[in-house]
């Protein structure tokens, strides 16, 4: 993922603020960070850091996948096919078979009456 931003992004860093780039490159860092820390201290990230990075990465999925209504148009050439549509399917399948969230409590924050 990491190859594919510097790849896509190098020739044109105006673009670097766009959600591909930041969402491929936040999953690629997550994913390579927390490789090295599962290797070396058999630690883990806390699933919700995968759960924001899915989410992104799937809206960039989306939003390009809306492209092919003919309303505007998305670069899916070279690095950017991979960015577009590869990496969100591949990063979303892999949270959804790896990541365990059946221990996942879900907090409710309720606002007191004044």
């Amino acid at each position: 993922m990491l190859v594919n931003v510097l790849i896509g992004y190098i020739p044109q860093p105006e673009y670097l603020v766009e959600l591909t780039c930041v969402s491929n490159t936040l999953g690629g860092l997550l994913l390579l960070v927390d490789g090295i820390l599962d290797v070396i201290k058999k630690k883990r990230f806390p699933n919700s850091f995968y759960l924001n990075v899915a989410v992104s990465i799937l809206m960039v999925f989306l939003v390009c996948m809306g492209s092919f209504t003919g309303t505007y148009k998305f670069n899916f050439k070279g690095a950017f096919f991979f960015m577009h549509v590869i990496n969100p399917i591949v990063f979303v399948i892999c949270y959804m078979l790896f990541v365990n969230e059946q221990g996942r409590k879900i907090r409710l924050v309720h606002k007191k009456a004044m």
